[in-house]
């Protein structure tokens, strides 16, 4: 994309999200992206409008896919609640440091262009809406992000119905360790009394078994599920 056309992409994503929108478009979601281009209402929306003008010749995979996540990210964004002097703050700030504001959105649409999965983009909406009401911060957003672009569709629903468990080894619990939403510690059984020595003192066989694997929710887990159900 040339530098104009990303100025002008990351102009229209800032006026579209501290604009809200007028009508919810949740409905748009599940649609076609032909229907959704037909669309008077998501013609409206400034970053929807920047893209179509973009594509003079018709739109090819990429403009298709960006559209459709960009409508994940908008409706979930505006599905919560904002403190409009929290986002007036955060617009100012942008327009006092244009370079930071670059940096941000330039980073939610790369987000959004790679995300696969149905629930990425729905998530990257709604911890930037914690961004904007100041419940984190861009760092925090930025870890969590990463997190959101290394999950799998099952991932997401693992994580949103897990509760602590002691059982054997999960592999479906495997990335969510790695990710450190999880934690996953091995249980042991105790050693056994195995006779005494000359002090009359008892002695252990470390004979020592596994008996299964407990899986807690981390701090992060925590605060992730707080920011994104």
């Amino acid at each position: 994309m040339k530098d104009n056309n990303k100025n002008i992409l990351i102009d229209s994503l800032m006026n579209t999200i501290f604009d809200p929108l007028k009508e919810p478009i949740s409905d748009y979601i599940e649609l076609g992206i032909d229907t959704v281009l037909d669309s008077e209402t998501l013609k409206q929306i400034p970053v929807v409008s920047t893209i179509v003008g973009f594509c003079k010749f018709g739109y090819n995979l990429h403009e298709r896919h960006l559209i459709n996540e960009l409508i994940k990210f908008l409706d979930a964004l505006n599905s919560g609640s904002i403190d409009k002097e929290k986002l007036k703050e955060r617009r100012k700030y942008f327009e006092d440091n244009p370079k930071e504001m670059e940096k941000e959105l330039s980073r939610i649409l790369i987000l959004l262009d790679r995300n696969l999965e149905d629930k990425q983009s729905i998530y990257i909406g709604k911890l930037y809406r914690a961004v904007l009401n100041n419940e984190i911060t861009w760092d925090k957003f930025v870890e969590f992000s990463r997190i959101v672009s290394e999950m799998f569709e099952s991932d997401f629903c693992t994580i949103t119905n897990f509760k602590e468990t002691i059982c054997d080894r999960k592999l479906e619990y495997k990335r969510l360790v790695y990710l450190n939403l999880l934690s996953e510690e091995m249980i042991i059984s105790n050693g056994d009394i195995s006779g005494f020595d000359e002090d009359g003192m008892t002695t252990y066989q470390q004979e020592q078994s596994e008996i299964g694997y407990r899986y807690e929710i981390t701090k992060l887990g925590k605060d992730f599920l707080r920011l994104t159900i």
